[in-house]
């Protein structure tokens, strides 16, 4: 999202949403020739989810319809939990995995599947497993 990290926590500022760091409206100053925000835009269009990198974590958040989904780093040989404290809200899982989507005519389903070292494997801590899923109609 250009900014900081967050998911929902960053969509109202710059030209997601319009604000300022400080709170102000700025979008019509910076943005003058856009006729709305990114998440007005995505909103108004109905997008189902809004898939974001980088921050190595993996969280689903939701605002206005729209399902903010930031991936995880899938490769972390530490299994960390980080930028957590830049999330608010939302299912909130450590790094080690991948996220999986399967569209079908009935449901966009995303699951967040879980990544080990055969070392590191343990009581619920098999490579391969889902550790969270969830379904959009």
């Amino acid at each position: 999202m250009g900014t900081g990290r967050g998911g929902i926590e960053l969509a109202g500022q710059y030209e997601w949403g319009g604000q300022n760091s400080n709170g102000t409206w700025g979008f019509t100053k910076n943005r003058p020739n856009w006729p709305s925000t990114i998440h007005q835009l995505m909103a108004a269009n109905h997008v189902t989810i809004f898939f974001q990198g980088h921050d190595h974590i993996w969280v689903r958040q939701q605002v206005d319809g729209v399902t903010y989904q930031t991936l995880p780093e899938p490769a972390d040989l530490f299994y960390a939990l980080y930028n957590a404290d830049a999330y608010l809200s939302g299912d909130v899982f450590p790094n080690t995995g991948y996220t999986r989507v399967t569209v079908s005519p009935a449901a966009v389903r995303v699951d967040y599947i879980r990544t080990w070292l055969p070392k590191d494997e343990g009581s619920g801590k098999v490579n391969g497993s889902v550790a969270f899923s969830y379904s959009i109609p």
